[in-house]
């Protein structure tokens, strides 16, 4: 998955929701458990937990799942319910996020999506992530090429879309794993700090909000509650 034409698109840490069954494969690994997840631990601000494993078979599913919930948007339909139609003007283009697919290598995640279109019919759009090796982390940072492998057809009209399905599913599944991995001394969930991927899968490193931060987000919360709305502060 090298480049293409030597440019690269950089993505920062994105939000995630929830998706489903967020740790059962984490912590199951497929029957295979090496003790990577272990109990949910407590952290004072800024120490990380233990890295949370899991495996490639067990990445690709919740990988599937948080695209499906991704790129039917909130409020949708539960992942499994069929095709989506995303709409753009008179063009239209059929979703199946339940094909979604995730394969891993050393520093690569590619994430493939089948869509279809009555001029192409059904072809599988590639989506290429960068992300840390063990060798070389690069905390949450990642970097896609700036169209997704596919039909020009498809991937020159639908492809911003696409790439931010598929990131944002990443992302959940790297959230998900470090709420499931414990809590600040305060009670809040982990953070995700850093996304390792290699030919077993992901691996992800958790961490306790720092300090600064944490007094930052207390703060921004208790300005939210005293304005009575729940916009997030500009």
């Amino acid at each position: 998955m090298g480049e293409r034409d030597g440019e690269w698109r950089d993505h920062d840490r994105g939000s995630h929701e929830d998706c489903g069954d967020k740790h059962g494969d984490c912590r199951n690994h497929d029957g295979d458990d090496d003790g990577h997840c272990g109990k949910p631990v407590q952290l004072p601000p800024g120490k990380t937990a233990p890295p949370v494993v899991i495996h490639q078979a067990a990445a690709g599913r919740l990988i599937a799942t948080a695209f499906a919930a991704a790129a039917r948007g909130p409020g949708a339909p539960a992942p499994g319910s069929g095709p989506v139609v995303w709409a753009d003007g008179e063009h239209e283009l059929l979703v199946h996020p339940e094909r979604a697919r995730a394969l891993f290598a050393d520093g690569f995640v590619l994430i493939g999506v089948t869509v279809f279109t009555e001029q192409t019919g059904a072809v599988e759009i590639s989506v290429p992530f960068a992300v840390g090796r063990r060798d070389a982390p690069t905390g949450l940072m990642a970097a896609t090429e700036p169209v997704p492998r596919g039909p020009a057809l498809i991937t020159e009209r639908w492809g911003e879309q696409l790439i931010a399905a598929a990131w944002q599913a990443l992302i959940r599944v790297a959230g998900d794993a470090a709420t499931g991995a414990g809590t600040d001394l305060s009670g809040q969930p982990l953070i995700p700090v850093a996304l390792i991927a290699g030919d077993a899968g992901l691996t992800v490193l958790p961490q306790a909000t720092p300090a600064v931060s944490a007094t930052a987000n207390g703060a921004a919360a208790a300005g939210t509650a005293a304005s009575g709305d729940g916009t997030a502060p500009s």
